[in-house]
């Protein structure tokens, strides 16, 4: 396969080195044995959020707005389907991982200064990164997933409106009239 976009049940995306100047990445969907693509992972990211509505610094310029995280922030690769994906390294990094936070289960400290991530279905990660590094990441992408179910649920109660039309005395002239004092 060559290209891919993320999809609700891509697990993680990762960077597999097949030579000195090629990488490719490994891509695990819940359900299936991970699978090679023959792309670099950050083009697998530019292209989903693109497939989904909006360039990749669109979505990074989402996260500062709502977050204020500049450094290494969370994704949310679509709104749609509710996919958040957080990264262990720098985005222009070969070594970096994108990992859904829907399929996120635990982590632990693992031989010194490496971090086991438990994944569900049984799937684990080792990362020559701290513990410190992945709960910073991880409670960013949280971070980012509640400001952004908070805005929805806030945007919600904005556009309902709070005049229960179906009472005696109401209505569609009284409602345009009472809209139009109060807007003009």
């Amino acid at each position: 396969m060559s290209k891919y976009v993320i999809k609700q049940n891509t697990m993680y995306i990762r960077g597999v080195r097949v030579d000195d100047h090629t990488i490719h990445t490994e891509v695990s969907e819940a359900g299936r044995e991970p699978f090679i693509i023959k792309q670099k992972p950050q083009e697998i990211m530019n292209q989903s959020c693109r497939f989904y509505g909006e360039h990749f610094n669109e979505r990074k310029l989402f996260t500062k707005r709502l977050t204020r995280i500049t450094s290494k922030p969370p994704i949310l690769v679509s709104a749609v389907t509710s996919t958040y994906f957080f990264c262990t390294g720098s985005e222009r990094s070969i070594d970096n991982t994108w990992i859904n936070i829907l399929y996120f289960k635990d982590f632990k400290e693992y031989n010194g200064n490496k971090t086991k991530i438990f994944l569900e279905q049984d799937q684990s990660l080792v990362f020559p990164i701290s513990y410190h590094v992945i709960n910073h990441q991880y409670l960013n992408c949280l971070c980012l997933y509640y400001r952004n179910h908070r805005n929805n649920i806030f945007i919600k109660q904005l556009n309902t409106p709070n005049i229960d039309l179906t009472q005696d005395g109401y209505s569609v002239l009284d409602v345009i009239k009472m809209y139009l004092k109060n807007q003009y």
